[in-house]
Formats: C-alpha cells, structure tokens, sequence
C-alpha cells in the first residue's frame, strides 16, 4: 500500500501548495525508428496551479532493427505554482526493448527505469505525475521500476489498426522500508495510421495489483486519450488531449493537452 499512499499525498501537496509506459503508445511509429519530443500541460482545476509553465516533456529514441526495438526516454518535469517557487527536475530515464515478428500481430516489450528522480523537486514531481498517469513512475523518487507488456497489433490495407496492450509494472524501493508493489498496465485502442496523417483513440488503465483492500475503482486509474498527427517528410508534428474517468481524480484535474513533434530517423 505505500506507492499508493505516496501517490495520494503527492496529490495532496500539489493542492497545500497551491492554496501535483516505456514510451507514448499514442504517437505513429514509423518502421525505421524515430527520435519524439513530447509536451504534456496537465490542466489543473486549482486556479493557482495553472501557470503554463507547469508542464512535463519526454524525449525518446526508438531504433530499430529488423526484429528488435532498442527505446531510450529521457522524462523532465517543471513545476511552477503561484507563490510557492519554480523548480525543473529531470525524471528517471527509461530504457527498453520490443520484440516482434514483422509477419504476425504479437509483440513482447521489456524495460526499466533508472531512479535518479530527486526526492526535493516535489512540486515538478506532481506535475510529472499528473502529466501521464501511465508513465508516472518516471518521476517517483528513490523507485526502480520494471515493466514488461504484451502486446497485439493490426492494421489492415485501409491503414485502420487496432491496438491491444497489458502486462505488470514492478515497483521497488531503494530507501527506508524497500517495499515493493505490483502494478497491471492496459490499453485498447482504434485509429487510423496512414502515409499523411494519423487519428488515434483509446482508453489505459493501471490497476494496483499488490493492494490489499479496496474496489476496483479505488485500486484503479484510467484515462481517455485521443491523438492526431501530420506526416511531412521525415517530420511528424501532432497534438494530444488526456481525460481522467475517475471521480476523484476529475476532482484536481481537468484534462491534459499534449503537443509532439517527431523526426523519422533515414
């Protein structure tokens, strides 16, 4: 129960101060591999947590080769609340791999996080967090994370696709106690991936496997997400826009609007 708890009370900061996967499954992947830039404003409901400048961004590398994906992420995270300081942190950086059959529809992706995430900067750590709740271990503190999803995926001759992702999230304290928690990650998703632009959408979830009371809202957290991007050239700009589904979590958080823009490596 301690992630958990520490999750709450990050929210709770954010709020006292205001009086806070590997890689985006929401942006197209092109077959030679790509370096993305993504920026993530978390929309507060708090009138004194909205400052533009409470935003997150991930900047991530996938190279590929003809069965193999390496993918590196690198998370930051700035938060700046009215009468309580700014403060930028870097976030703990990912690293990865996919495996896949080029042929088939299945694929296995495996990773972890590096925790370098200082335990100081809780301000941008509520940020980071709200920013992308499927990726919010990339700024707990003093957490080595590691994930492993399997994963199902077709697109047919008209470039419609369908998407389906689940597999565990491992948390594991380097200080104090060294609890260790469980998380279930999963995603569905539909679109459209085609030589000019794409249109995805879809609804993640993460279930709190290693909690030991509660519903399954209360152990739960989703989000709805849709995408939409350009493709020009080697370039592939696009916008995102996140929406919390539960209750208590539309309570502090409005929406989350997301901007990328991504570089097809030759």
């Amino acid at each position: 129960m301690h992630r958990l708890t520490l999750f709450s009370l990050c929210v709770i900061l954010m709020l006292m101060r205001s009086t806070t996967y590997g890689q985006s499954i929401w942006l197209s992947r092109p077959e030679k591999g790509s370096i993305d830039i993504e920026f993530l404003r978390p929309n507060f409901k708090n009138e004194n947590a909205t400052k533009l400048t409470n935003s997150s961004m991930f900047i991530t590398g996938r190279f590929v080769s003809s069965r193999i994906t390496v993918v590196a992420e690198l998370p930051l995270a700035r938060g700046d609340v009215a009468g309580g300081g700014s403060e930028t942190a870097v976030g703990n950086p990912y690293v990865g791999l996919e495996f896949y059959n080029p042929d088939g529809p299945w694929m296995f992706e495996v990773g972890g996080r590096i925790p370098v995430m200082s335990e100081d900067k809780t301000t941008a750590q509520v940020v980071g967090m709200h920013a992308d709740f499927d990726r919010f271990e990339a700024f707990l503190s003093d957490v080595v994370t590691l994930t492993s999803k399997f994963g199902y995926f077709r697109k047919n001759d008209a470039n419609m696709l369908l998407r389906l992702r689940a597999g565990p999230t491992f948390f594991a304290e380097t200080k104090g106690d060294k609890e260790t928690d469980w998380f279930l990650d999963y995603l569905g998703q539909v679109g459209y991936d085609g030589p000019q632009l794409y249109l995805l959408a879809g609804v993640s979830g993460r279930y709190f496997l290693s909690a030991e009371t509660g519903s399954f809202e209360e152990r739960s957290v989703h989000q709805a997400v849709g995408s939409l991007g350009f493709k020009f050239g080697s370039v592939q700009p696009g916008v995102h826009v996140k929406l919390p589904l539960d209750e208590d979590l539309k309570e502090s958080l409005d929406a989350v609007i997301g901007v990328n823009v991504g570089f097809v490596l030759k």
